[in-house]
């Protein structure tokens, strides 16, 4: 039987109980007490820590709880116990089991709120402000199965619209859960107790029982404050190491990123440096289309150049002359074209041999040395 993710909580809660039913299949049977013994140690799943302090009340249901048995209208659907029947309760949030279409058993997330309604403990669930399901609980009780302490309570889930008044019935889901404590959960071996004591004390009669029993609750009530605060210190610590840890890794983040932007700048300057040196070369290619160059200066491979348009009376003499303010500065002049380099003899130009006067063409570069 196919059953998709549930959009309510009636059908969250049906489709926990059909998928049971599907799950455990010959095993299904009149409805009784009678849960599997053989039980894994639940372990709760990583949630996020609780937003708003919790009650007392809702403190003894934390954790993850293995689903033994699905009740509804008096058929009983026992589980296997490695098929991760799990609910959870995790804060004010309980994570309802379902089953979904590939036969994947899921969880749906609730918020809840409990509280006490004549004799029933309360359970609403709700989305948002609004309730959506209504529920009765009973508290947990601890006994020691195959020498493993363990808890069990039931949870029934109204399929209708008003509150169950029953564990039982066509109105409701009934969940059967247990959870096997591990030896070293004392706090929770502890809590469990104190809610035993709380019932053994209002059922007795007996003055001196019921004495006993108060200075032995009393006693619980302490342990369970000096481990709800040891509790504390250890959940302080664990948030502590959690947030050093973070701020490692941000911080190792952000030197990496400081390396990152270096880099980027680093390769942003070079990146400038080609464009620049490209430009130059594009401008040259196209000034040499129609112009000559001239260089001036004490080192005129180093200087920038003037470009002047070059006609068919375009000379070396006429380049010279271009350049204002040099008379009585010029130490040497040679002209280059395509890698050739053409020799000026100044010396001639003053006795009136022009023999090295070159016509200048486009694209040729004229150097003309100064005095420093």
């Amino acid at each position: 039987m196919a059953l998709v993710q549930p959009k309510s909580l009636s059908a969250a809660v049906l489709a926990c109980a059909v998928g049971a039913c599907v799950l455990a299949g010959e095993t299904s049977k009149s409805r009784g007490d009678e849960v599997p013994p053989k039980l894994i140690v639940v372990s709760p799943l990583p949630r996020p820590a609780p937003a708003v302090p919790i009650s007392a009340a809702l403190e003894l249901l934390q954790g993850s709880w293995q689903v033994v048995a699905v009740c509804h209208s008096d058929a009983v659907a026992l589980t296997e116990p490695l098929d991760s029947w799990v609910l959870e309760i995790h804060g004010n949030a309980l994570y309802l089991p379902f089953r979904d279409a590939s036969g994947m058993v899921q969880q749906q997330a609730y918020a809840i709120q409990i509280g006490r309604d004549g004799k029933f403990n309360t359970i609403d669930l709700r989305s948002a402000a609004n309730p959506i399901g209504l529920g009765i609980y009973e508290f947990p009780t601890v006994v020691r199965d195959f020498g493993q302490p363990r808890a069990y309570w039931r949870l029934a889930l109204s399929v209708a619209k008003s509150r169950p008044k029953e564990f039982g019935g066509k109105r409701a889901v009934v969940f059967s859960l247990v959870r096997t404590f591990a030896e070293d959960d004392e706090l929770g071996i502890v809590m469990m107790r104190i809610t035993e004591l709380e019932a053994l004390i209002e059922k007795e009669k007996d003055p001196a029982e019921r004495a006993k029993l108060k200075a032995e609750l009393l006693a619980a009530q302490k342990k369970r404050d000096v481990l709800l605060a040891e509790k504390a210190v250890k959940d302080a610590e664990a948030e502590v190491k959690n947030a050093k840890e973070s701020l490692k890794e941000t911080r190792d983040k952000f030197d990496e990123a400081k390396k990152n932007v270096q880099a980027a700048e680093l390769k942003l300057k070079e990146s400038e440096k080609q464009l620049n040196e490209a430009r130059k070369k594009l401008d040259i290619l196209k000034q040499a289309l129609t112009k000559y160059a001239v260089f001036l200066g004490p080192d005129p491979k180093k200087v920038m150049p003037v470009w002047i348009p070059a006609t068919d009376k375009s000379t070396v003499s006429q380049g010279i002359s271009s350049v204002v303010g040099i008379k009585g500065k010029v130490v040497k002049v040679w002209a280059e074209r395509e890698g050739k380099t053409l020799d000026v003899n100044l010396d001639e130009f003053k006795k009136g041999d022009f023999k090295t006067d070159y016509q200048l063409q486009a694209g040729d570069r004229l150097y003309i040395k100064t005095k420093e």
